[in-house]
């Protein structure tokens, strides 16, 4: 649990740097999140048909945004934990200009990350887990190295084969903790707009330090 308590850590010392970069996602997944709520409180096909069609145009210009974001945050994140290691400054959208460029190479390796982490579903969960962190270093081999997209899986796969056992109760601890959260407080006042947005803000509180513990394998295991 070594590699948790190191990005924790680096979390902590670089926590405004680190959220400014996820601030752009966070923001639309908040306004989008507020725009569906009252969703939540249908229980009818028809009533949410409805409820879509009515706020199609702004739901869709939301969309767009976000998937956008959601993939080049993968980059910026990525480039951001290089920047703080070596004292490099670079704002929040240089960040982004470059990870942009890295935008289809990283849609289409995490379209297939995600199918295959998927099946593993189908084997119950706990192998799904385990694919999940055997086959993470894809998005720094796009990122930091202009890997291509089915080398970037393999080489990760081949790269994790001596740490599949740490991979696998890193992995676990970090989704467990994200999926945790939000199941424990299904029970008070979810369909509150305050409340969705803290859940928005835990997601990406999670998922910085957890990256971070890709990158630093990835960066151990290139040197």
């Amino acid at each position: 649990m070594n590699q948790i308590t190191l990005s924790l850590k680096f979390f902590r010392s670089n926590f405004i740097y680190l959220l400014s970069i996820c601030m752009p996602i966070l923001v639309i997944e908040a306004v989008l999140t507020t725009v569906t709520l009252p969703m939540g409180n249908m229980d009818q096909i028809e009533d949410m048909q409805e409820f879509l069609s009515i706020n199609f145009v702004i739901v869709l210009l939301l969309i767009i945004p976000a998937i956008l974001f959601q993939i080049g945050l993968i980059g910026a994140l990525l480039l951001g934990y290089k920047d703080r290691d070596l004292s490099v400054n670079r704002s929040v959208a240089e960040i982004y200009s470059v990870a942009f460029r890295k935008f289809i190479p990283l849609l289409a390796s995490s379209i297939l990350f995600g199918i295959v982490v998927f099946s593993g579903f189908f084997l119950l969960i706990l192998p799904a887990v385990y694919l999940y962190g055997r086959l993470s270093l894809y998005s720094c081999l796009i990122v930091l190295e202009d890997e291509k997209i089915l080398n970037s899986i393999s080489r990760s796969w081949n790269m994790t084969d001596e740490f599949g056992g740490k991979l696998f109760v890193i992995t676990l601890f970090f989704m467990g903790v994200s999926y945790s959260v939000p199941l424990a407080l299904s029970s008070y006042a979810m369909d509150s707009v305050l409340m969705a947005t803290m859940l928005v803000l835990f997601k990406y509180l999670i998922i910085i330090p957890w990256w971070h513990v890709y990158y630093t394998l990835y960066k151990s295991l290139s040197n």
